[in-house]
C-alpha cells in the first residue's frame, strides 16, 4: 500500500460513541453535553451521544423540551441496565471508540 491510501485510510472518518447514563441530571446534563460537542476532536473523528433517563421524569421532561434524542426507562433500573442498553443501541451503527460516564461523574 503506497503511503497516499495509508493516509487516506488514517484519516477516515471514525466516531466516538459517548454514551451517559443519567439519573436525576436535568440540573448539569445540557452543560454536560454543550461541554462535550465544543471539545476538539481528533482530525476525521466524529461524535454521536447516546443518553440514557432511567426513571426521572424531571431529566425526561428536559430533554424532550431541548429536543435532545436519548432513551428512556419509566423505571430506575439501574446504571448497568441503563448503560447495557445504550451499548446496545450504540453496536447497531458499528462505532469505532466508546466512552461512558454517568451524568453525575462531571462537575
Amino acid at each position: 500500500m503506497d503511503i497516499k491510501k495509508k493516509m487516506n485510510k488514517f484519516y477516515e472518518k471514525k466516531t466516538l460513541a459517548l454514551l451517559i447514563s443519567a439519573y436525576k441530571a436535568d440540573k448539569n446534563l445540557i452543560n454536560i453535553v454543550d461541554n462535550f460537542l465544543n471539545q476538539k476532536l481528533p482530525r476525521g473523528w466524529d461524535v454521536k451521544i447516546y443518553i440514557g433517563v432511567d426513571g426521572c421524569k424531571d431529566t425526561f421532561n428536559l430533554l424532550k423540551e431541548k429536543k435532545i434524542n436519548f432513551y428512556y426507562s419509566s423505571n430506575n433500573v439501574g446504571t448497568y441496565i441503563i448503560c447495557n442498553s445504550l451499548i446496545d443501541i450504540a453496536k447497531k451503527y458499528n462505532h469505532d471508540m466508546y466512552a461512558r460516564f454517568d451524568a453525575d461523574d462531571i462537575p
